[in-house]
């Protein structure tokens, strides 16, 4: 097994991804300038008449001053406007994503993952946006804007008590599982309003987290199933049409008892769990496929090969050559009962669009982000081909956790490898682990805890 050669080329810097031909390119606009409007000239002085002379004196200050600040304003404008022309007057789309601190990507994975469920009760969705804009709020450093988040937060409450509205889209069978949880955010939106009006600050970030959590949980209750249908091309496809979380136990290779779990007493382990979350939401195919292989047991046992940024886990399979066509080939819909896939198209859902794209990076240097960020510590994709790169195509056994490191990113907090790998979930328990598994340490046992009945068949 040639460990270089099938590790994901992760943290290199990469040149500019060219727009996709979906796509219309970059455009800048150009800059107007108004002419230099034509002061008066100024009247002579009249010798005779001293008060006059001071008040024309006046005006003529007044029109070289309103002279001079248009001379600087259009100089300015012409400035811009020709260093625009020359392509050099902003950041190219590179730096203008990657330097802006609010560029609109998550966080954190709990923040992707809700972001990823479909909205098919528009009236849950504006809770949800609600609450989010409490905690973007909080984020602001000195007068936080109390009466603003006062006001979403007494909007949400009056959304939750009308339980007809909020019911809407649950499926048969879940309608006691969803009165409980609507039980719940509405418990926690009052003391929410308490600490709003109290201006606790940290009352109000926990609040606010609690009551996303149980909107969450109520959206996935609404969410039947995908949204979309994938293209013909992709048809014979199994599909995870939902969510699916899996549960590693991972072992240290040399037995030291280096894991401890927070919530329990019984001390350091040389044994640890990390639960993870495949999303089929925005990557139906790819997450089928992980959940099917984790099932099937092909990860019982692997080793894991650690570096700085990543911990990957698989072995790529072998293709016959590495050309397009024998790629193609390892990609098609087969039975599983062969085995794993030895490739599968590259899949990624942009925010904003509604359905995934194939086989096409994102173009974030123009301002395409996706909705699973590969910016998360933790993040989970499936590694590139190690023989044939720029196909499309990405391994359909060997995957890896992602280890982001923010301190080596760009300033908007985003990976210079972002839009380049199709994220398909997260490690949401567990994280300290990850950063203490090292190269021979191995995967011992997998549990596919749910979702297995909502993998599907296009």
């Amino acid at each position: 097994m040639r460990v270089a050669a099938m590790h994901p080329r992760l943290g290199e810097a990469r040149p500019v991804v060219a727009a996709s031909p979906r796509r219309r390119p970059w455009q800048r606009s150009t800059v107007a300038c108004r002419a230099l409007p034509r002061s008066e000239p100024a009247a002579p002085a009249c010798e005779g008449n001293p008060q006059q002379g001071q008040q024309q004196l006046g005006q003529l200050q007044q029109h070289l001053a309103a002279a001079a600040r248009q001379v600087a304003k259009a100089t300015t404008c012409v400035a811009a406007a020709a260093v625009l022309a020359l392509g050099s007057a902003a950041p190219p789309p590179a730096e203008a994503v990657l330097n802006n601190p609010r560029a609109p990507v998550a966080r954190t994975a709990d923040v992707a993952l809700r972001r990823s469920i479909p909205a098919f009760n528009t009236d849950v969705r504006e809770v949800q946006n609600r609450l989010e804009a409490i905690g973007f709020k909080l984020r602001i450093p000195q007068r936080k804007p109390w009466q603003s988040m006062g006001d979403d937060a007494a909007a949400a409450a009056a959304l939750v008590a009308n339980r007809q509205l909020m019911m809407v889209g649950v499926l048969p069978g879940d309608e006691e599982k969803a009165a409980a949880l609507l039980d719940d955010i509405e418990a926690v939106l009052v003391r929410l309003a308490r600490s709003i009006e109290v201006k606790d600050a940290e009352r109000t970030s926990i609040r606010v987290a609690n009551s996303l959590e149980g909107v969450a949980s109520l959206e996935l209750l609404q969410a039947p199933g995908l949204p979309y249908q994938l293209p013909r091309a992709l048809a014979g496809y199994p599909i995870l049409a939902g969510r699916a979380v899996v549960e590693l136990t991972v072992e240290k290779a040399t037995g030291e008892e280096a894991f401890v779990d927070q919530n329990s007493g019984d001390g350091p382990q040389k044994q640890t769990k990390l639960v993870m979350v495949l999303d089929g939401f925005s990557a139906p195919i790819t997450a089928a496929n992980l959940a099917a292989n984790f099932q099937a047991g092909v990860y019982n046992g692997a080793p894991l090969s650690v570096s700085g940024v990543s911990v990957l886990a698989g072995e790529a399979a072998e293709l016959e050559d590495a050309d397009a066509a024998s790629v193609v080939n390892a990609a098609s819909p087969a039975d599983r009962r062969s085995g794993p896939p030895a490739a599968l198209p590259l899949e990624m859902l942009a925010a904003g669009d509604f359905e995934p794209v194939y086989r096409s990076t994102l173009d974030v240097r123009s301002g395409e982000l996706p909705v699973l960020p590969l910016s998360i510590y933790g993040a989970v994709a499936m590694a590139h081909l190690p023989d044939y790169s720029g196909s499309g195509y990405v391994s359909g056994t060997q995957f890896f956790i992602y280890k982001f490191d923010r301190t080596q990113a760009g300033l908007a907090g985003l990976s210079f490898d972002e839009g380049e790998f199709g994220v398909v979930g997260y490690i949401v328990k567990g994280l300290d682990a990850v950063s203490k598994l090292e190269t021979g340490d191995r995967i011992v046992a997998v549990e596919v805890v749910s979702g297995l009945d909502k993998i599907t068949t296009t």
